[in-house]
């Protein structure tokens, strides 16, 4: 509701003095005649852009008339010639409605001989105030606790995101938008993060937040993700596969380095041809891990799948092999 209503206010170029609600729960938290009472959202809402929060009055409304007629011919300009059109995304979507929007409001109207943008120009335009720099941002409020990889989750999305490592154990509290995640503790700032938008199980770790010996560790190893993934490829595409896998499955994604150093030291002790086939079968488990390839190699349950799948040359034709013949 809030980011419509902020497009709405652009839209017009301005704000009103006074803004007119009707009695719903998400903007009225308690009806009255003569004060009624507004969210915690709808004031601050009201407040960024310094106007003035109305509802309608109780009972036998007479605020709503108009207001219902505008939505009709909405549906019957707008919503009415969208029903046999596709699209393929939501900006297509918006961009279309705004267009039937404009021409709905440059349409002449009979009683008047204008349009309704050319009333709105003539008669209220002027009366707007001014919109402020920035659109009203909805933030979204949630607790949560400092795990020991010094990483809280917004459970939201399941995305992880670093605070400094002093603070583990501590209980803190996110506030997000669509853009930014905030950490706060004590009504302090601690972390600040661009938030991670349309992924799921995703991390994002600060390097200052981490502990010294974690960045010292990181430093010394000199391994990149890069090139891991490079050398797996050039083994198949299984090995590649199992150590994407590997690499995301932690959260701080240096710890995953040695296991995948495992994977990759296997192929001079088996070859890369085994290697291959443990971690194909590897993939179809769940969870993939350097413990699972290496007992899969050591047991040879490689082998016994090769055996599976080979097929046995075909015996050539002599006196002693009878055809099908003989069983009609």
């Amino acid at each position: 509701m809030i980011p419509a209503l902020n497009r709405a206010l652009t839209y017009l170029g301005g704000v009103p003095k006074n803004i007119l609600s009707d009695n719903m729960r998400q903007v009225v938290t308690k009806a009255s005649r003569y004060e009624p009472l507004f969210t915690d959202l709808m004031e601050h809402w009201a407040l960024h852009y310094q106007t003035n929060l109305q509802a309608t009055r109780i009972v036998r409304p007479k605020d709503k008339p108009s207001v219902e007629g505008t939505v009709h011919i909405a549906y019957n300009q707008i919503y009415a010639r969208l029903r046999h059109e596709e699209f393929t995304s939501l900006n297509a979507l918006r961009s279309r409605v705004l267009q039937l929007l404009d021409n709905a409001n440059d349409r002449s109207m009979t009683d008047y001989g204008k349009s309704r943008r050319q009333r709105f120009m003539e008669l209220e335009q002027e009366l707007l105030l001014p919109l402020p720099l920035t659109d009203f941002v909805y933030k979204r409020e949630t607790a949560a606790k400092v795990k020991k990889n010094y990483h809280v989750i917004l459970g939201e999305d399941r995305c992880q995101y670093s605070v400094p490592h002093e603070y583990i154990g501590k209980q803190v509290k996110l506030i997000y938008d669509e853009g930014v995640v905030e950490v706060f503790l004590d009504f302090q700032r601690i972390a600040l993060h661009q938030r991670i938008v349309g992924r799921r199980g995703v991390c994002r770790t600060v390097e200052e937040h981490m502990p010294e010996a974690h960045r010292r560790y990181r430093q010394q190893l000199g391994w990149s993700e890069e090139d891991f993934t490079s050398k797996a490829a050039a083994l198949g595409p299984c090995t590649e596969e199992a150590v994407l896998r590997i690499l995301n499955s932690k959260v701080f994604v240096q710890q995953s380095f040695d296991a995948c150093l495992g994977i990759l030291r296997l192929q001079k002790k088996y070859g890369s041809t085994r290697l291959e086939t443990a971690c194909g079968l590897a993939l179809q488990v769940p969870s993939v891990s350097y413990r699972l390839i290496n007992n899969i190699l050591e047991h040879n349950r490689d082998k016994a799948v090769a055996a599976a799948v080979y097929h046995a040359p075909l015996l050539p034709f002599h006196d002693n092999i009878r055809g099908k013949e003989v069983y009609n």
